[in-house]
């Protein structure tokens, strides 16, 4: 998981979904229940629509092959 300050590079606050300040596990499950409910959550792969894309966009940054911008 990504943490703040781990690399001294801005902070990615658009995948931070919770709030923690960290990118994680709980940031996915709260974007896969705002995709699966409708209720859309962020367009983190910025393609105009927030879905099952930026729910594997977040996976990636999570594992570190990905960026957040």
């Amino acid at each position: 998981a990504y943490q703040y300050g781990s690399s001294g590079s801005t902070p990615p606050q658009a995948c931070d979904l919770n709030g923690d300040q960290a990118v994680n596990v709980v940031d996915l499950q709260t974007l896969v229940s705002a995709v699966l409910v409708g209720f859309g959550g962020r367009d983190l792969n910025k393609d105009g629509a927030a879905n099952v894309g930026d729910v594997q966009f977040l996976v990636n940054v999570i594992l570190g092959t990905q960026n957040c911008q």
